[in-house]
């Protein structure tokens, strides 16, 4: 069975929404060296989440993906594949996880999911590049973003083998704010793992100021900001798995994919996916990597 929770969007200060159908359906293949930050965090050497090269020892990604709550998961599960955009199944370019560094995750609010992971060896010198982090994400006029992974292309799917990228247009706070509907469902959702689903009962207006909307350029509408609102095209569904992956603007992580709505394979304007904003936790992400 799955767990529901009622939770008021008040309680998420440090994060935005992006629309579920943006992880990712009718993207296009990443090109090799194109995101060169990328990994594949493996759980018992399978795709499980998403990640992004802080240095040649850090790793960042999304809380949920390897913490109950504020307490890591047995590090010896995981492990990361970097320098590719194909996932392989035996691949050579693996550096096992030494320590997991949760913040102060909460299943519950939905609050504070990131996590920075330390391994066992540095990584090896090669295409690979680290990812430029934001340290203020302004979102008060239209903007163009990133968004980047491999989940799963439909409920019950296949991953995609390949990285995938789609292009979004952001709109600003006050715009998205408007089309939050209440008692939206969202479910933290990294592969292998049963999805958690939360209700949410908007309040509105309270913190517009982190309300962030985007458009994509394949029509579909989301939302990105700490309340939000999205809109799928018809035929559309979304995919699950890429959970831990980079939203970039002008090559910048700007945020960690959080959580989605409801079920993999629906969404619509009031069913949004989120974001962990990176500049909330540039401090801790930096103290702890060592940037």
């Amino acid at each position: 069975n799955i767990n529901t929770y009622n939770v008021s969007v008040i309680q998420f200060p440090h994060v935005f929404y992006v629309a579920a159908e943006t992880r990712i359906v009718n993207g296009t293949d990443a090109k090799e060296g194109e995101f060169p930050y990328a990994v594949s965090l493996r759980r018992n050497s399978s795709h499980t989440c998403g990640g992004t090269i802080l240095n040649e020892k850090f790793i960042l990604t999304a809380a949920h993906c390897v913490c109950d709550n504020a307490k890591p998961y047995d590090n010896s599960l995981f492990s990361i594949q970097y320098d590719m955009i194909e996932i392989e199944k035996a691949p050579t370019n693996t550096v096992n996880v030494k320590k997991i560094n949760c913040h102060k995750f909460s299943s519950e609010k939905l609050i504070y999911d990131a996590a920075v992971l330390e391994l066992e060896k540095s990584i090896p010198k090669g295409l690979w590049a680290p990812v430029k982090l934001s340290r203020k994400f302004v979102t008060d006029q239209t903007q163009k973003g990133t968004i980047i992974g491999w989940g799963r292309i439909h409920h019950g799917g296949p991953i995609s083998k390949t990285l995938q990228k789609m292009e979004v247009e952001i709109y600003d706070d006050k715009t998205c704010g408007k089309n939050l509907t209440t008692n939206t469902t969202f479910a933290l959702v990294p592969l292998l793992e049963e999805p958690v689903t939360f209700s949410v009962n908007n309040r509105a207006g309270r913190n517009q100021r982190e309300w962030v909307g985007s458009r994509s350029r394949y029509g579909l509408e989301e939302c990105l900001g700490s309340v939000g609102c999205a809109q799928q095209r018809s035929n559309y569904t979304k995919p699950c798995g890429d959970s831990g992956t980079a939203l970039v603007v002008d090559g910048v992580q700007v945020g960690i994919a959080s959580f989605i709505t409801e079920a993999c394979g629906t969404a619509n304007k009031q069913h949004p996916n989120v974001y962990s904003r990176i500049s909330t936790y540039y401090k801790w992400i930096a103290e702890v990597a060592g940037l």
